[in-house]
């Protein structure tokens, strides 16, 4: 041990100790550097008042230490399940570590702040890999979405080129037109994209997993923040004959009357709501931010003045709705 301590001593502030041996154990060898290297993350300089007795200690731990995981090895402890189990449960908490870099962390956490500010009316033109016969296809898709490009380049308006070459499903109620976005309510990717443009401008055509796509910022607004609602819904099923609409609407006005005289709005969601989910809890709807509903919905709710308790029944896609504003929150 007094001769390994004096190799210590020799190259404490030596700079080429990397090749010399400290001792050896089995086949196997410790250097120098390497204790050193450990010794000084656990010791900085300055930190130890009597460093002879500092390094005597910290050595014959990191002897015993070298033994302990030798003899493991020798015993294959380390082909254990439990052992296995072990190591990567630390190496995945060790790397969350490494893979959050604070810089970048608090750069997208400020960019998140910043467009969480505003809400922005999105137009989308999208072009699917997949045919209708489920065939992939993306040459045809690219050629498609080019296409498209180049007659909003040439002046034609959004909504008819979306009419046009959009297979987005609700293209033919929407013509395109997808609503007010906030922030975290489209894939990141699409995010910076729609942040990008200015108001009035579209997007060239970018690729996702499935297929091409083009935005255009029709619009923006202060951010409305998070809403708050419970609603009754009569629904008006697609394809639904001209009685089953004008019943429903003379049920949802009947409904309306009964509120502002008073009339408790959970008991008639459970009683009268179609949507069958919100109906058990008083036709409580848990908060959101724009972007989650049809643009329709969400436009009526916005457009609630600020001392109307309950909306007059509108008519979306999915039927009759009679809204109770419970609160809003605005962004931070």
């Amino acid at each position: 041990m007094k001769k390994i301590f004096i190799l210590i001593a020799a190259f404490t502030f030596s700079f080429n100790a990397d090749s010399q041996t400290l001792f050896t154990y089995g086949k196997k060898k410790a250097d120098l550097a390497e204790f050193l290297r450990a010794y000084n993350k656990v010791n900085p300089n300055g930190s130890v008042v009597n460093k002879e007795k500092s390094i005597r200690e910290y050595l014959e731990l990191y002897i015993n230490s070298k033994l302990k995981i030798h003899a493991a090895y020798e015993q294959r402890l380390d082909a254990t399940p439990s052992f296995i189990d072990e190591l990567n449960s630390l190496r995945s908490q060790v790397m969350e570590n490494f893979m959050v870099d604070p810089e970048s962390y608090n750069m997208l956490l400020e960019e998140a702040f910043v467009r969480s500010q505003k809400d922005i009316k999105v137009q989308h033109i999208f072009i699917p890999y997949r045919t209708e016969h489920n065939v992939s296809d993306s040459a045809d898709a690219k050629l498609k979405i080019n296409e498209a490009f180049t007659q909003l380049n040439e002046g034609k308006s959004f909504e008819e080129v979306a009419l046009n070459f959009s297979k987005d499903q609700s293209v033919i109620n929407n013509k395109g037109n997808i609503g007010f976005i906030t922030v975290f309510s489209l894939p990141y990717h699409f995010e910076n994209i729609i942040h990008g443009l200015t108001p009035g401008k579209f997007s060239a055509p970018s690729k996702s997993n499935i297929g091409y796509h083009i935005f255009k910022n029709t619009g923006e607004r202060k951010a409305v923040g998070k809403l708050k609602i419970a609603q009754i819904l009569l629904a008006v099923p697609t394809g639904s004959e001209e009685g089953v609409k004008n019943s429903n609407a003379k049920l949802a006005d009947s409904l309306y009357q009964r509120l502002l005289q008073g009339d408790d709005f959970a008991k008639l969601a459970g009683s009268f709501s179609n949507d069958y989910i919100s109906a058990a809890s008083g036709g409580q709807i848990p908060e959101f931010s724009v972007g989650s509903f049809d643009p329709e919905f969400e436009n009526a709710i916005v457009a609630m003045a600020p001392n109307e308790q309950y909306s007059k029944p509108f008519l979306t896609s999915h039927g009759y709705h009679i809204v109770k504003r419970i609160s809003v929150t605005p962004p931070p």
